[in-house]
């Protein structure tokens, strides 16, 4: 018999404010937002309660003799009983040179008319996934947004390029970004002392030159369709060591500073030799019932974070509890865990299948 064996463990970040993808995704409508927090989420006081299908009615039979009632004795005092409920330990912290979620989000929360703009990322075609098998796997994020929509600086750096790629290879060909931008932020990697770079693509227009230092929010440009793309909208990656490297990247997960009451799962589905399992469906479900999906990296063009060793991550999570859950890659039986996201937090969870 199979044995199914779940470690977790928890570590958390700092959320401070101070990171694109081969073979984009058709742009497809956005993905519906959730409604951010008034403020943090409290610590959680008892256990969860998951919805749970309303039992079908049976035919009622013949009634049966009511029994005579008889002389209940009267209630004693009871004695206060400790809860058995204990909640879930606080998150402790990274050590300060092991810091993720450096920096804000490349598009801003609404235009200069105070239109709302789509600042979270699209969880349809994630980093290093193919979409259930549709695409290219994905070295970056999307942001749908229409096209003119600002591109923002997340955290300040300096312009390393600015341009086409028509004559410069930073994908599997060249004029497969089209217009892009590539920032050098100030700050390197926590693990590898490595410098930082974030290439934003498919732009339309490119408001800064080579050699430019820009600030957090200053604009870069705006979103396009140009290179591959198809439909508008702003492809994000994050790149250590070399900016021209396709196999440099990270996941932008680990890097994004998350919205205030919001928190990122990151994890590792292995199997009982510690080898990664492939494009595994994880599932996370809040006690609303309401489910969000990832898969894990599909194969070794992409890769996991120096420090947290990843396969999968899911972010933008509303604060609260969660069934996360996978599918057993043979029997198909369920492997899951309850674990409660901490606001502005990682989340760590870590399936092994044997």
């Amino acid at each position: 018999m199979s044995t199914y064996r779940f470690l977790s463990s928890i570590l958390g970040v700092v959320g401070a404010a101070s990171v694109l993808a081969a073979g984009c995704a058709p742009s497809g409508p956005p993905p519906t937002p959730t409604k951010t927090p008034n403020g943090l989420v409290a610590a959680p006081t008892e256990p969860p309660r998951f919805l749970t299908s309303t039992p079908t009615a049976t035919a009622t039979g013949t009634p049966t003799a009511t029994p005579v009632v008889t002389n209940t004795p009267l209630p004693t005092n009871t004695p206060d009983v400790a809860p058995t409920w204990t909640p879930p330990p606080t998150q402790t912290l990274l050590p300060p040179d092991r810091n993720h979620q450096w920096f804000g989000r490349p598009i801003p929360a609404q235009n200069a008319n105070g239109a709302p703009l789509t600042n979270f990322v699209d969880r349809n075609y994630p980093y290093g996934s193919t979409s259930g098998g549709k695409y290219r796997v994905h070295h970056g994020y999307e942001f749908q947004n229409p096209r003119g929509t600002p591109i923002i600086a997340p955290a300040r750096g300096q312009v390393v390029f600015a341009g086409d790629d028509t004559d410069t290879l930073f994908g599997p060909k060249t004029y497969y970004y089209g217009n892009l931008v590539v920032l050098k932020l100030d700050g390197v990697d926590p693990a590898g002392g490595q410098p930082v770079y974030l290439l934003f693509a498919h732009m339309d227009t490119i408001d800064v030159e080579v050699g430019d230092t820009v600030e957090a929010d200053d604009i870069l440009g705006t979103v396009g369709n140009t290179g591959v793309a198809q439909g508008a909208h702003l492809h994000f990656e994050v790149r250590l060591g070399d900016m021209y490297d396709y196999g440099a990247t990270r996941n932008a997960d680990l890097w994004l500073a998350p919205f205030e009451g919001f928190g990122t799962i990151v994890g590792h589905v292995a199997d009982g030799s510690g080898s990664p399992l492939r494009e595994v469906a994880v599932t996370a479900t809040d006690l609303d019932g309401v489910a969000r999906y990832t898969w894990t990296y599909a194969d070794d063009s992409v890769n996991g974070d120096d420090v947290w060793n990843e396969n999968f991550s899911l972010g933008d999570l509303p604060a609260g509890y969660y069934r996360v859950y996978i599918n057993h890659p043979q029997t198909g039986k369920a492997i899951d865990e309850v674990v409660y996201v901490e606001p502005r937090k990682i989340l760590w969870v870590e399936f092994v299948v044997d």
